[in-house]
């Protein structure tokens, strides 16, 4: 079996990464990958198109001979830049298209003829696309809620996370205190759902004298961090870790994870933890919930209720045994999700079904 990944230029940090798991996984003696790039050349690519635009008829009709030349028998359209020409590739070709979808933009905002616009868009690209691959169950269902596609045809395919090596770290070299220690892993952009941590620390405090939290994360957000921190002046010490080349020492070391409280379907922080054998505290909305089992892998609390995160984080703190299992399971379930041969069978199977079913 053959198969045409097409992306753009420039490539998205998301579409490398997938394109270089497909490439370094991917059975060669099973299926042969073949990557072109729409605008212009790209390091990653075998093939150019050279398209001035997203919707380049000539740039269309030379990935049709490139699709006959090759013989391809089933597209893969990695960057929605290029989902047009590649829809029209595969319409004129007549191959099945697969699309991946990483984050859905097209929502009701100030303006309804964008929004309108782009369901259209979507509604049109139902009769072409064969499947759409997501990461979560929150993108599948913005997904199908905007586009009317059927749930069957929407596949959930986690994203590979690197498992932590089993190594044993000391608080020592990290500069961390003994006694209980909460780590607060922080998101790339700033969110102002984290401000229910500021008002959390105090309450912790009270419950919990001896705790220490870490806050982990890049500059800009632990500047603005600082800056609020100096405000509410909390009576807890605190270890800002700015820009860590890795954070597994510092989740492998602490006894509980709070990870992103406020925005769906972030899960990077939540399988960190998970993979570590931690147990994380997080907000009970969209895609947190396909990773955090509450009371099994870890512990749900309301969103925007800092009684409640505070009274978790206390519940995991004094009850070691409690955390500890489920650290375990968290561990257990989240090396089955997010292991790279999950991900690899998972693309090998959907390939090959979708080719077979169009045969």
């Amino acid at each position: 079996m053959r198969i045409l990944v097409l992306i753009d230029r420039p490539t998205p940090p998301s579409v490398q990464r997938d394109l270089a798991f497909i490439q370094q996984t991917m059975d060669s003696g099973r299926i042969q990958i073949e990557v072109c790039s729409l605008r212009g050349t790209s390091p990653l690519a075998q093939y150019a198109l050279n398209a001035r635009s997203r919707f380049d008829l000539a740039a269309l009709m030379r990935l049709r001979r490139l699709v006959s030349y090759l013989e391809i028998e089933l597209i893969h359209c990695l960057d929605l830049a290029a989902l047009p020409v590649a829809a029209g590739a595969a319409l004129v070709a007549e191959l099945p298209l697969l699309v991946s979808v990483y984050k859905v933009e097209g929502r009701r905002k100030e303006s309804w003829l964008p929004w309108t616009l782009f369901r259209w868009y979507w509604v049109a690209m139902r009769r072409i696309v064969t499947r759409i691959l997501v990461p979560t169950e929150v993108t599948k269902r913005q997904l199908w809620l905007l586009t009317n596609f059927t749930r069957e045809r929407i596949d959930i395919v986690y994203p590979p996370q690197e498992i932590p090596p089993d190594e044993t770290y000391d608080r020592e070299t990290y500069e961390l205190p003994q006694g209980p220690l909460i780590t607060v892993i922080t998101p790339e952009e700033p969110d102002d759902g984290y401000d229910i941590i500021f008002e959390a620390v105090p309450r912790l405090t009270q419950r919990v004298p001896d705790v220490t939290f870490v806050f982990a994360g890049t500059h800009a957000i632990l500047v603005e961090w600082q800056r609020k921190m100096t405000r509410t002046r909390p009576a807890a010490p605190i270890r800002w870790v700015v820009d860590p080349p890795s954070l597994v020492p510092y989740v492998s070391l602490s006894d509980v994870i709070v990870a992103h409280p406020h925005r769906e379907g972030w899960i990077a922080a939540l399988a960190l933890a998970a993979l570590c054998g931690k147990p994380a505290v997080a907000a009970r909305i969209g895609g947190v919930i396909e990773i955090v089992d509450t009371t099994v892998t870890g512990l749900l609390v309301t969103p925007d209720d800092v009684r409640d995160l505070s009274l978790q984080c206390t519940r995991l703190l004094t009850q070691p045994e409690f955390a500890a299992r489920l650290g375990r399971h968290a561990k257990a379930r989240a090396v089955e999700m997010f292991s790279p041969e999950k991900r690899q069978d998972s693309l090998m199977t959907l390939y090959e079904a979708t080719i077979y079913s169009t045969r």
